[in-house]
């Protein structure tokens, strides 16, 4: 179904994007897995790997836009192009009311939940549009629509963006957001 096809996940050393990562290469796909944990992300590509895919890690910090841009360059110069990639790195940060969440800790959400969606997006984008063809999966959460502070509203900026990806790129290429409900870690 995806022979020929190259993938990239973000967040894709446990949970849902360790799921997401070996699902798409049991399906043929190449994909880069893409995470701050290298021995997590390593089981993952293993565990793709069994399925009869093919996968590799990519250390990434989705905070930092050069590091994002590195990944998707190292999906273009290993692979020759980006096919699909599901954006799924985030964090939940802590569980507290408005007026007692640490500033510091709202800041480091807002960053790694919904910056680096936007950096991810600019990026793969850039890649997938001059083909004409492409699809992005951004993980939301079903906190995106009520509840947990800053988490609430990362998940719900990324619906944002989601929908003006989708958009702007109908022509092009698919954006779509997938809000799951809330799962306990590691979720594999």
């Amino acid at each position: 179904m995806l022979h020929d096809k190259v993938a990239l996940v973000t967040g894709g050393a446990l949970g849902i994007g360790r799921a997401a990562a070996v699902t798409l290469a049991g399906h043929g796909a190449t994909v880069l897995v893409a995470d701050i944990d290298a021995a997590e992300g390593e089981k993952t590509c293993a565990l793709a790997e069994a399925t009869g895919g093919h996968a590799e890690f990519v250390h990434c910090d989705v905070t930092d836009p050069t590091s994002v841009a590195a990944l998707v360059g190292t999906a273009v110069e290993r692979h020759g192009r980006l096919d699909c990639a599901v954006n799924n790195a985030g964090t939940e940060g802590v569980i507290a009311d408005i007026v007692d969440y640490p500033i510091e800790t709202f800041d480091r959400v807002l960053a790694l939940n919904l910056r680096a969606v936007f950096t991810y997006l600019q990026q793969e984008l850039a890649v997938m549009v001059p083909r004409g063809c492409g699809s992005v999966v951004n993980v939301s959460s079903i906190a995106g629509f009520a509840g947990f502070s800053a988490y609430n509203a990362s998940k719900h900026g990324v619906v944002g963006l989601t929908r003006t990806a989708a958009l702007e790129m109908r022509r092009q290429v698919c954006a779509s957001t997938r809000s799951p409900p809330a799962s306990a870690r590691p979720r594999w």
